[in-house]
């Protein structure tokens, strides 16, 4: 189970690293508060087995931010599953850690409505993709999280 140690508001982006080897349908998907920072951390000091093969290649992955919203730790988080059920209907592999995988599907069918309205940018799609910002996402997962729970 994941610990959410910071719950705080921020301005969070979900982000892509998509695959710049001849596997070019591999992505991870990840969320944070400081773009810059978690690339370069991924770069460094990666233990994602996906990442750093593509690293030693002399191709590290291609970094695209997906989505910018305002939110707690823990509802970015649900904005990154949303974007890994976009991610695997559309055909990629995805290369985040098993746990996080298990993790991801116990949220995915309160999390369909979101993932319907987004779409992933392929490798020669990046220069042309537009982040998303959803000024609206909070009411969104509230919706999601009412239907988990039962409410109507």
């Amino acid at each position: 189970m994941k610990k959410w140690y910071n719950d705080r508001i921020n301005d969070r982006y979900i982000y892509a690293l998509l695959g710049s080897l001849s596997e070019i349908s591999g992505v991870y998907i990840g969320q944070t508060t400081n773009v810059e920072r978690r690339f370069a951390q991924h770069l460094k000091y990666s233990s994602n087995a996906w990442v750093k093969e593509q690293i030693a290649s002399g191709s590290p992955p291609k970094l695209v931010i997906l989505e910018k919203a305002r939110t707690s730790q823990y509802e970015a988080y649900q904005l990154e599953v949303v974007w890994i059920r976009v991610a695997l209907r559309q055909g990629f592999t995805i290369h985040n850690s098993k746990a996080d995988f298990q993790a991801a599907r116990r949220l995915w069918e309160q999390l369909k409505p979101l993932a319907k309205t987004r779409q992933m940018p392929r490798l020669n799609q990046t220069n042309d993709f537009q982040m998303r910002e959803d000024s609206n996402v909070l009411e969104h997962l509230h919706h999601s999280w009412i239907r988990l729970i039962g409410e109507s």
